[in-house]
């Protein structure tokens, strides 16, 4: 039997529901009689977690890629610099020998 709830959201569906369920729970609770017993067990919904660390890994992979590029780009900086340097050193030592 399906429940309608009206316009719902991933974010308000459980507080929508609720009252639904305790309502109907006490009922159950009200009619049952000394040789019938009806329990009820009602499990969290939550997000798979596979799907939660699927998406972790997604992120996090996006961000190691972002920074492969920029400590490329920061060790081809370093590589011009320490180039030029030693450009300078030996220029100087140029004129110092000749």
């Amino acid at each position: 039997m399906n429940i309608e709830l009206g316009e719902c959201t991933e974010e308000n569906w459980i507080s929508k529901i609720t009252p639904i369920i305790e309502e109907r729970m006490q009922r159950f609770n009200s009619i049952q009689t000394d040789s019938s017993e009806i329990r009820f067990n009602l499990m969290a919904i939550v997000q798979d977690r596979r799907v939660q660390l699927e998406e972790k890994i997604k992120e996090l992979d996006t961000q190691f890629q972002s920074l492969q590029k920029r400590l490329h780009g920061l060790s081809t900086v370093i590589f011009l610099f320490y180039s030029y340097l030693l450009f300078l050193i030996f220029f100087q030592l140029s004129f110092f020998f000749f």
